[in-house]
């Protein structure tokens, strides 16, 4: 007969199986994620962060410094623990990346405006996912509660807004007013989208700048102001 603390231990077995068949640190896809990285120039170092997503042998994902601003991942790949990736920025030429994974993290070389030196990445720790973070490569995507401002009388609406690269997407809800956003675009922490209004289409232009989100706004040849803050 199989006793209660056996079937206790299989049951447990199994569901660890399940959760490891899952898990993006596993050794099946041990680079998805956050990870912290440094760039190293002589004696000068420039944090930044990329948002890692593997795909068979393909790498996709975002990447974030305050020297280059928001950038997109393009000819990503991951395979016998070798990473390759070409990081596109709107303002900044792309950086060639190249470099391999070790028991301390990722490391190797990056080339980019005719120099090469080195750089290196460790995980972004649990600690700071689980308190939900906001990812400095992506610090706009979620939910928004906004305030637009026209002559003195204020219309809030709410905003969910997803960073896809430096595509901007998602809907606005303004009581029996709302819809997807279209023409959205974001770089240098700057956000441009068309939202819909009681009237036609709105144009909606901000910046990010200390967790907040504010700007202007254009409805016909009316002019107004909106900001936003996280719920």
């Amino acid at each position: 007969m199989i006793t209660k603390s056996i079937l206790s231990f299989l049951l447990l077995a199994m569901f660890a199986g399940v959760a490891l068949a899952y898990d993006p640190q596993t050794a099946a896809d041990p680079i998805s994620g956050e990870w912290d990285v440094v760039f190293k120039l002589e004696r000068t170092t420039t944090p930044a962060q990329f948002n890692l997503k593997l795909e068979g042998q393909t790498v996709s994902g975002t990447v974030y410094s305050e020297h280059t601003g928001a950038g997109t991942i393009h000819e990503g790949k991951f395979a016998d623990n070798k990473l390759s990736l070409t990081l596109d920025f709107a303002h900044h030429q792309s950086i060639i990346i190249t470099g391999a994974l070790k028991e301390n993290g990722l490391s190797g070389e990056f080339r980019t405006e005719g120099f090469v030196a080195t750089w290196e990445g460790k995980r972004k720790s649990s600690k700071t996912a689980a308190a939900g973070a906001t990812s400095p490569a992506d610090p706009i995507t979620g939910d928004w509660d906004a305030n637009f401002e026209l002559g003195g009388q204020i219309v809030p609406v709410k905003l969910n807004l997803k960073l896809e690269g430096a595509i901007v997407s998602g809907s606005s809800n303004a009581g029996q007013n709302g819809g997807a956003l279209s023409e959205g675009s974001w770089a240098d922490n700057k956000i441009q989208f068309t939202m819909p209004g009681p009237h036609g289409p709105v144009l909606v232009k901000g910046a990010f700048v200390d967790h907040s989100l504010g700007g202007t706004f254009e409805m016909g040849e009316f002019k107004g102001t909106w900001n936003a803050k996280r719920p």
